[in-house]
């Protein structure tokens, strides 16, 4: 085979792939196209979840700060809570105290009752017994 005729050939073969060529040159293109329209999106689509990101963190660590103070508050109000609840106990003592101090000064001068001392007496013996 003779070179013209193997150019030939070459020149033959090239002129029937050159469709082909041109149709693969196109699809690539295209392809390329799509691939930068994509990268685009991935792109914004990363710097929206980034934002939601920061967003929600300044959420939390808003939320964590809400949070702590409402727990000191309720630290404060279990403190008071207990404290008057000492308070109370102390002057429910107190008063039983009383009270037994108050019958005994009734006992003792029940010898000797006048009119008032008697509902004096009527008083703090109904008073006991009713549990208040």
């Amino acid at each position: 085979m003779s070179a013209r005729e193997e150019s030939k050939k070459v020149k033959g073969k090239l002129n029937e792939l050159q469709p082909l060529i041109s149709q693969l040159q196109a699809e690539n293109a295209m392809l390329k196209s799509r691939l930068d329209g994509l990268q685009a999106q991935y792109d914004d689509e990363c710097r929206e979840h980034e934002s939601d990101v920061q967003r929600l963190q300044s959420s939390i660590e808003r939320l964590q700060m809400e949070m702590d103070t409402v727990l000191q508050e309720l630290q404060i109000l279990q403190d008071a809570k207990l404290s008057l609840e000492l308070e109370i106990a102390a002057y429910r003592k107190l008063l039983e105290a009383e009270e037994t101090n108050m019958r005994r000064v009734v006992e003792h001068s029940s010898g000797s009752r006048s009119g008032g001392a008697q509902l004096l007496s009527d008083m703090i013996v109904s008073k006991g017994g009713s549990g208040d």
